[in-house]
C-alpha cells in the first residue's frame, strides 16, 4: 500500500480499539522551515493534550517488510504510553499568569518561515525571527506548544508583552550552557583536537542545558556582553542549528568569508532541513555591544 492508504488504515486500526468518545484523526504538521509531517492524533472531550504521532518512520518499517498489523500495533502501543500519563496537575494554558512563567524562545530563519510567521507572534532578530513556546510536563517527558496569534487574543496581550515575559522566563526554564566544542568529542579524540587547535581561535558551543532550541540563548538579556567579558575578546557567531550557536573567539578582520563558506558546506551536508538556521555568520563587537551581520547591524 502507498503512504496515503497506510495513514487511513492506521486511523481505522485506532478506531477499532479506542474507547467510546475518542477518535483518531489525521494531522498535517508544518514545522520549522516549512518541513511537513503527516501523522495522527487522538481527540476526545476529556482530553486536555494529546501527542502528535508522526508516521513516516513506521511506514518505512512497513516498506521494509514488517507486517501491517505489527507496525500498527507499535503505533498504538506508542499512543498508549502517553495515554496512560497526564499533564502536570497545574497545567493552565488559558491562564496567562501561569503561561508567562513557562515561556521559552526559539530562533528560526525568517525567510524560510515567512508563511508560518503570519500565524505566530514573532520578534525580528537580524535576518532571523524569535518565536515562542510554552513548556509543560507530560509524565516524565517535557513537551511544549507553540504560541500562535489566537493565544494572544485569548490572553489579551501584545506580542511585545509576550517577548518581554519570554525573555525573562527563558533563562529560568532553559538555562544557558557554554562549553568548548571539544567536549562534543569522545575522550580519545579530544587530545588530538586540542593539539590541532593550539594556534587557532577557540570555538565554544552556546546552547541551553536541555540542548533544545538552544540557539536562542544569544537573545537572552546580557548574554553576549557577559560572554565577551568572560573571554576578553569579540567573536563570530556561527549558526550551527536551531539548537546551538558556535562562538569563534577571534577579532581578525576578513575572516567572515571563510566562516560563511564553512557554514554553507556544513548546512548542505550535515544539518537537517528542520534545524537549519542561517547560511552566514554574525559578529559581536563587545566594545560597542553590537551584533553585526553582512547585511546590516543591530544594537542590542
Amino acid at each position: 500500500m502507498n503512504y496515503e492508504t497506510f495513514i487511513n488504515e492506521i486511523i481505522s486500526y485506532f478506531q477499532d480499539r479506542l474507547p467510546e468518545g475518542r477518535c483518531a484523526r489525521r494531522q498535517t504538521m508544518v514545522k520549522n522551515n516549512h518541513v511537513v509531517y503527516e501523522g495522527i492524533t487522538v481527540c476526545g472531550s476529556e482530553i486536555t493534550i494529546s501527542p502528535s504521532i508522526y508516521l513516516e518512520s513506521f511506514f518505512e518499517e512497513y516498506e521494509k517488510g514488517t507486517s501491517f498489523d505489527r507496525v500498527a500495533g507499535e503505533v498504538y502501543d506508542f499512543y498508549l504510553q502517553y495515554e496512560s500519563v497526564t499533564c502536570e496537575e497545574d497545567f493552565r494554558p488559558r491562564d496567562y499568569d501561569w503561561v508567562r512563567e513557562h515561556l521559552v524562545m526559539q530562533l528560526v530563519n525568517y525567510e524560510k518561515n515567512r508563511e508560518l510567521l503570519k500565524e505566530m507572534p514573532s520578534v525580528p532578530f537580524m535576518d532571523l525571527a524569535i518565536i515562542f513556546a510554552c513548556l509543560t510536563n507530560v509524565g516524565k517527558e517535557q513537551g511544549f506548544f507553540k504560541i500562535r496569534n489566537e493565544h494572544l487574543a485569548i490572553w489579551n496581550i501584545t506580542p511585545q508583552k509576550l517577548y518581554e515575559d519570554a525573555r525573562r522566563a527563558s533563562p529560568v526554564m532553559y538555562p544557558e550552557k557554554v562549553f568548548p566544542v571539544e567536549d562534543f568529542l569522545p575522550p580519545e579524540m579530544r587530545e588530538i583536537m586540542e593539539e590541532e587547535v593550539q594556534n587557532r581561535p577557540r570555538l565554544l558551543v552556546l546552547t541551553n542545558r536541555q540542548k533544545s532550541m538552544g540557539a536562542s540563548v544569544v537573545c537572552y538579556e546580557g548574554f553576549l556582553q557577559k560572554l565577551y567579558a568572560r573571554e576578553g575578546k569579540s567573536f563570530y557567531l556561527i549558526p550551527a542549528s536551531t539548537h546551538e550557536m558556535l562562538a569563534l573567539l577571534s577579532e581578525e578582520e576578513g575572516l567572515a568569508d571563510d566562516v560563511n563558506r564553512m557554514i554553507r558546506d556544513v548546512n548542505r551536508d550535515m544539518v537537517c532541513e528542520e534545524e537549519y538556521l542561517s547560511d552566514h555568520a554574525y559578529y559581536y563587537d563587545g566594545q560597542k555591544d553590537e551584533l553585526i551581520s553582512c547585511q546590516y547591524k543591530m544594537v542590542i
